[in-house]
């Protein structure tokens, strides 16, 4: 399931580039955020192995998170650099990083980078339930006063980075470009956030350090934003720490596409390309009144400045105008992973 999934957003990007599926080589190269790997897979040789039937090689093959990135190698004749990156939710933007230093050390023209995930298993949904990160009203509502918890989701995104002058050499038109990249741990409990946010505010930092852009250049911060307590009420004192009072419009889009783990940073990217493609930014599905205790500035999160509660369930008009400029986008992950990406037009 995986690797279909993976194979079917390599194909969409690489059509969508222009790049056909076969034009790869030793100057392209493959990185994917994977975290859980094949549960799918593994689960059903386990359950084989239990009842003493055989167990399927594919299966056996399919459960490594090395498996999808080389399905995507095998699709594209990418010979050059192949990974996978399990930095958990962090992945997907984690790959998107190393994949844009492979172009700028000049080992790679062409990368196929972001992230795939199919985790929303019955093992998996139970421990996520157990550790309390679980929604049980099954909505994720990020940084609302009702929150509980995110929603299980699978996908895959994957976007092509190119070295400039390569693509102008062969006429391609650019969406964005990335100006920066950054990761850091938290190196503290395996699935709770460092109540401070503070290295996930050095992430931001070294990211817009990297890319030389001032935390007040940004016209939007695309955040993690699970829906869980402690992961939102961390990511808010981040926030705080990197913009203080000056915070620009916030996207949190796991509302609307639940949280896809190691994918979610790679479709994370994906919308903030669209959103500098179009001017627009999307609104926050699920909330309705910001919780007060996060500090956060209701406007900017797409809210009337009273922060008043919206009728319904789901903002179904929230469409925000913006003017395109500097993005940065955050992912935290368990075990304390934090990533960072600055993304701009071009």
């Amino acid at each position: 399931m995986v690797g279909r999934a993976a194979l079917a957003a390599a194909r969409e990007a690489l059509l969508g580039a222009g790049l056909g599926t076969r034009g790869g080589g030793p100057r392209t190269g493959v990185v994917l955020g994977v975290g859980l790997g094949g549960l799918h897979a593994w689960e059903r040789a386990v359950l084989a192995a239990e009842r003493g039937a055989s167990v399927s090689p594919a299966d056996s093959v399919a459960s490594s998170p090395a498996a999808a990135p080389a399905e995507v190698a095998r699709l594209a004749g990418a010979t050059g650099p192949c990974r996978g990156v399990s930095t958990a939710c962090a992945g997907g933007t984690d790959a998107i990083g190393d994949a844009a230093a492979l172009i700028r050390r000049g080992r790679c023209d062409v990368v196929l980078a972001g992230g795939v995930e199919a985790g929303a298993t019955a093992t998996n949904a139970a421990g996520l339930r157990r550790s309390g990160a679980l929604s049980a009203a099954g909505a994720a509502r990020p940084f609302d006063a009702g929150r509980d918890g995110l929603v299980l989701a699978e996908g895959a995104a994957v976007l092509v980075l190119e070295e400039a002058g390569y693509a102008a050499a062969r006429g391609a038109r650019p969406l964005a470009e990335i100006l920066g990249a950054a990761s850091a741990c938290d190196a503290g409990h395996p699935t709770a956030p460092r109540a401070d946010g503070a290295m996930l505010a050095a992430c931001g930092r070294e990211a817009l350090d990297e890319a030389g852009v001032a935390a007040g250049d940004l016209a939007a911060v695309d955040a993690h934003a699970t829906g869980t307590r402690a992961g939102d009420a961390a990511e808010a004192r981040a926030l705080d720490a990197i913009f203080g009072g000056a915070l620009p419009p916030v996207v949190a889009t796991k509302g609307a596409t639940g949280h896809a783990m190691a994918a979610a940073g790679a479709l994370d990217a994906v919308v903030a390309v669209l959103a500098l493609q179009r001017g627009l930014l999307p609104p926050v599905a699920g909330l309705r009144t910001v919780d007060p205790e996060l500090g956060l500035d209701p406007a900017c999160l797409g809210l009337a400045d009273s922060g008043a509660s919206r009728e319904g369930e789901f903002q179904s008009d929230g469409v925000r105008a913006f003017a395109p400029g500097p993005v940065l986008s955050l992912s935290a992950g368990f075990g304390g992973y934090n990533a960072a990406l600055v993304l701009a037009p071009i």
